[in-house]
């Protein structure tokens, strides 16, 4: 059996809640109308502090004026919002959870997770990755992450790891 061609995203029975960068709000799942059991943040939505971060880092290239920073800028940002077609970042991060839950049998329960998106260069292969954050997290706590096609929610991969760096966690998923 191979978990990944099991997996589709009209099996998802992940829960789904709604959110922006700045605040976490929990909505229901579409599919089952009970209550997140974790909160979303939509990094797409972008915040003060990153522009200011990615302007700031632009800035140190040498002999760059203006106008290309904020063109750099433009296209940076750009590649980070998904469009009319792509999923949201809670479908993402639902789609996710289904399939980290299936390969890792983990509950989600007040876990954060932080959903990015990312537009690349070559066509139909835009994605959302969503990482799982436990709450009060140290260096050996456990995160999940997945990546999923970000028109159809399809995995595109799953782990999962701590910053210890100690203990390896890898997991067969063709037996999971």
């Amino acid at each position: 059996m191979v978990f990944w061609k099991l997996w589709t995203p009209e099996s998802s029975s992940a829960y789904v809640i709604a959110t922006n960068a700045q605040e976490t709000t929990n909505n229901f799942s579409l599919e089952t109308g009970v209550n997140a059991e974790y909160s979303v943040i939509d990094l797409s939505k972008g915040s003060p502090e990153r522009d200011k971060l990615i302007r700031d880092k632009l800035s140190l290239t040498e002999d760059i004026t203006p106008e290309q920073i904020e063109e750099k800028y433009k296209g940076i940002i750009s590649n980070s919002i998904p469009g009319a077609k792509d999923i949201s970042a809670e479908q993402a991060a639902a789609y996710a959870a289904d399939i980290l839950k299936k390969a890792y049998n983990v509950d989600f329960t007040s876990y954060t997770a932080h959903a990015s998106f990312s537009k690349n260069p070559m066509p139909n292969s835009d994605n959302w990755t969503v990482i799982f954050h436990a709450p009060n997290e140290n260096n050996t706590t456990q995160r999940y992450s997945a990546s999923v096609d970000s028109v159809n929610g399809s995995m595109l991969d799953a782990s999962s790891f701590n910053l210890s760096y100690l203990v390896n966690n890898s997991k067969n998923l063709e037996y999971p």
